[in-house]
């Protein structure tokens, strides 16, 4: 799955996202903390993560002051765009 977001207030400068992805019973499957990073006036900015957890139903954001331990499942972007490529690639030749 994919999460995006978008940041557009000065005062998240600095502080972190925490993203909570649940089962549909509640229970709680995985954790990840994202850095905001520095915000100017009038700019916005566009967060986003990748996981591979199944049977995700719901999810709850956050913003945490500092950062926690994030659980197993999440990918960097970095990574996940290199995984989504490899996927296309694989889909085209099969």
């Amino acid at each position: 799955g994919i999460i995006k977001l978008k940041v557009n207030n000065v005062e998240l400068s600095g502080k972190y996202i925490k993203v909570d992805l649940y089962s549909k019973f509640g229970n709680l499957f995985g954790t990840q903390y994202l850095q905001v990073g520095n915000i100017k006036e009038n700019e916005s900015k566009e967060i986003e993560t990748f996981f591979k957890i199944s049977d995700v139903k719901s999810y709850e954001i956050s913003v945490v002051e500092e950062k926690g331990e994030n659980s197993e499942g999440f990918m960097d972007t970095a990574m996940s765009a290199i995984s989504v490529i490899i996927l296309v690639i694989k889909m085209l030749f099969i």
